[in-house]
């Protein structure tokens, strides 16, 4: 990859340099004919008047449950729990196998170049967040305050610069503080990253993200307080490679301090994950084969739990065939964890391309979720902010087989899918207020899920960099049988439309967007009413300088997206950023 820097003054260009930026930048194969089949995926560039990932994520197919400003949320998709949603970092998985999955919470969409939506990257469904790199076109540097509704105010700034043919980095740093939208749901986080790249013998990179912050947990009412949690994150990646083969290897830490009324004392999870990752690619008599090699070793100290050192070792294999119009790939997936338990997961994929702009492609699979050790141990502390679980010891490791068939054309979609479970993790809630994990013994789940994405250029001028466009956007997703697990909706559905005009001295638009959450069923079998938020945002810019102010649910109705939880009623928020350029 190549940019060109160009030194600008009254007399026009005096010269000009050429930087390369290494490959190892953009970590996934690129160069494979099959990607179309076999990574079907959906990218998602966050903008930059957006506050979190859950504003990310709202034109997403995924379902978003906000909890509110300050306050944990969790992420659905295609009728599933979200434990079986995966993350990663630069394409290194973060886990946390003592509550069993890992919370957005901990990272921030400031420092986010891009989000891929995966459905085959190491045999997992989820995320796959890459962080910003020095790759732009001139060295630049940015700050940006965004003020919302509850008292909160975000502070960013960004430093960008390429020093020489060799080496380059990018430094972002972010304070923010909220009130949330309760008065007494305190809010603070401070988060750093930073990024460098070496590209002289081997391309090389490394990233480090911190994040530190503090919530508040609401009580019974808005003029309680039941407690907080300090949360502190770290992760550490280090990777070099070339086009074929890549090796990461990784850090990263999640403590945890619980402070809550009736605990004497407060008490810490303590989590630290050390990791490997070794991929590679090769094109073999026009077959393309790739292999995985993953290693994750954890150290857990916990006062509820107790202490726990789980570890997996991963082998994963495919090999994929492009004949004609056809692809076929074929993957496995080994698994040994903890020295103890052996899992092997096959999947096998195949896609035809019916004309230029038509793929058609299903695949069938085999998937597994171990519970995690809040699910099979039982704690003598209650400190969950929302509900107690209860373990169980005697929990089974689910598994599930997926079938899936897709029909893709330019930006549109359309994907039906069937999960056959045996021994699904779920919950359900005793006489006493404790939610208890259980297997249920098979179970299915059969759905929809339809996307459409459509730009619409009214005028274009590539010369003059003026452009006018139209964008609309739909994400839906219906289930057929299967639909009564715990907070999981019938149907839920995401509309968006956007105007925008651009030339090289300005740029503003408006955009509008629908999320819509059919009724589902709380932990104890009753209904939760359906709930609809309309929201808009208008955004300015001018030179260097950019304006945006959104508002979200502007007809200020009730809802809840957690059960007995109060949403944030209207609510706003305006940005302002500045560039400046070297």
């Amino acid at each position: 990859m190549f940019i060109m820097l160009v030194d600008i003054d009254s007399s026009g260009v005096d010269s000009s340099t050429i930087y390369e930026i290494p490959s190892i930048i953009c970590f996934g194969f690129d160069s494979s004919i099959a990607e179309r089949a076999v990574h079907i995926t959906q990218e998602i560039v966050p903008e930059y008047h957006q506050v979190d990932f859950a504003d990310a994520l709202l034109n997403s197919p995924f379902l978003v449950m906000d909890l509110g400003r300050g306050q944990p949320f969790a992420v659905y998709r295609k009728g599933q729990s979200t434990k079986l949603t995966r993350v990663f970092l630069n394409n290194h998985v973060l886990s946390n196998q003592l509550l069993g999955n890992f919370t957005l919470n901990n990272l921030n969409v400031q420092f986010t170049d891009r989000i891929l939506l995966v459905s085959d990257h190491m045999h997992a469904t989820g995320l796959n967040i890459t962080t910003k790199v020095n790759k732009y076109d001139r060295p630049f540097s940015f700050i940006q305050f965004t003020t919302s509704s509850f008292g909160s105010n975000l502070y960013t700034a960004d430093l960008s610069r390429p020093l020489t043919n060799d080496l380059g980095f990018y430094l972002c740093g972010l304070h923010w503080n909220a009130a949330g939208h309760r008065p007494n749901t305190h809010h603070e986080i401070s988060s750093f990253y930073a990024n460098f790249y070496w590209n002289r013998f081997m391309p090389t990179r490394f990233d480090i993200v911190y994040s530190s912050g503090t919530s508040g947990f609401p009580g019974t009412n808005q003029d309680t307080l039941s407690g907080t949690v300090t949360n502190e994150f770290v992760d550490a990646s280090f990777c070099t490679g070339n086009e074929n083969h890549k090796l990461a290897v990784y850090y990263n830490v999640n403590n945890e301090e619980y402070s809550d009324l009736s605990i004497a004392l407060p008490f810490e999870n303590k989590i630290h994950n050390y990791g490997i990752d070794f991929a590679n690619y090769h094109a073999l008599l026009n077959f393309e084969l790739e292999y995985r090699f993953a290693g994750t070793v954890s150290k857990i100290q916990s006062k509820p739990y107790g202490s726990h050192t789980p570890n997996s070792l991963n082998l994963w294999l495919r090999l994929s065939k492009v004949l004609n119009r056809f692809v076929f790939a074929g993957s496995y997936l080994f698994e040994l964890s903890n020295t103890e338990d052996f899992f092997n997961m096959p999947k096998f994929t195949m896609g035809v391309d019916v004309f230029d702009s038509t793929f058609v492609c299903g695949s069938v699979s085999k998937h597994y979720r171990q519970p995690s050790i809040a699910e099979t141990h039982t704690s003598d502390i209650i400190f969950a902010p929302y509900y107690t679980l209860s373990g169980n010891a005697d929990l089974r490791t689910e598994y599930y087989w997926a079938q899936e068939i897709s029909v893709k054309r330019r930006n549109s979609s359309i994907t039906l899918y069937k999960y056959d479970y045996e021994d699904l993790i779920t919950v359900y809630a005793d006489n006493d207020s404790q939610y208890i994990p259980q297997n249920v013994g098979s179970w299915q789940t059969i759905g929809i899920e339809t996307s459409l994405a459509q730009r619409i250029y009214l005028n274009q001028d590539l010369d003059k960099e003026t452009a006018t466009e139209i964008t609309v956007g739909y994400w839906g997703n219906y289930i057929f049988q299967g639909d009564t697990l715990p907070l999981m909706p019938k149907r839920h559905s995401s509309i968006y439309a956007a105007f925008e005009r651009r030339t090289h001295k300005f740029t503003f638009g408006v955009s509008l967007g629908e999320q819509f959450i059919g009724q589902r069923q709380d932990f104890f079998g009753n209904n939760i009413e359906t709930s609809r938020l309309f929201s808009a945002l208008g955004y300015v810019r001018l030179l260097d300088l950019h304006l945006a102010f959104g508002c979200n649910n502007i007809l200020d109705k009730e809802y809840f997206l957690v059960p007995s939880y109060d949403m944030p009623s209207r609510n706003y928020n305006f940005s302002v950023k500045w560039h400046f350029w070297n």
